[in-house]
């Protein structure tokens, strides 16, 4: 059976909000937020096998995974994926963000993100925040993202602070996060 990615990454667009992009490649004067597809698969696993940044089965790669089934798991649990990659060096991935749990009823969605360890600390994530934020308001009519950080990580929190994110619950080893828009 031919593996598709592309296809798989569009299976909630039927439920997102009219005027959605078919592939929503986001972009800025730093960074370019690119939609999964097939041929990423290789280096977004291989990304993920070097971050610890998630301690969830669904998107931790196992023994058993291929870049292509890994890459079909993450697609099945995310409404939306992009790799984040550099302006000045779009060929290279340098980290993911993602969107999910939409809840059409409260109109919030939540939302994740990654940096590869040397790419932390250097200004990407803060322009991944202004692209992804006009994004849901658009296309899904979000009023309100949510995300949640390990309690101990201090540089995540600060810059979850930084964004305008204000704690919305706590549990032993994380912080949940919410930002009206």
């Amino acid at each position: 059976m031919l593996f598709v990615i592309d296809r798989l990454l569009y299976a909630h667009k039927s439920s997102a909000t009219e005027g959605y992009e078919e592939k929503p490649d986001l972009t800025n004067n730093r960074i370019v937020l690119r939609v999964l597809s097939q041929p990423d698969t290789t280096p977004f696993f291989d990304i993920h096998t070097r971050l610890v940044a998630w301690n969830d089965a669904k998107t931790t790669p196992i023994p058993a995974d291929t870049p292509s089934s890994f890459a079909q798991r993450i697609v099945s649990v995310f409404e939306m994926i992009w790799t984040i990659r550099s302006a000045s060096d779009p060929g290279r991935i340098i980290g993911e963000c993602a969107l999910h749990r939409w809840n059409k009823e409260t109109r919030e969605m939540e939302f994740n993100a990654a940096l590869l360890p040397e790419y932390r600390r250097r200004g990407f994530m803060t322009p991944v925040f202004s692209l992804i934020i006009p994004f849901v308001k658009k296309n899904y009519g979000v009023t309100a993202l949510k995300c949640t950080t390990p309690a101990a990580n201090v540089k995540a929190i600060r810059l979850t602070e930084k964004m305008g994110f204000k704690v919305a619950g706590k549990t032993n080893s994380s912080m949940i996060w919410i930002k009206p828009l």
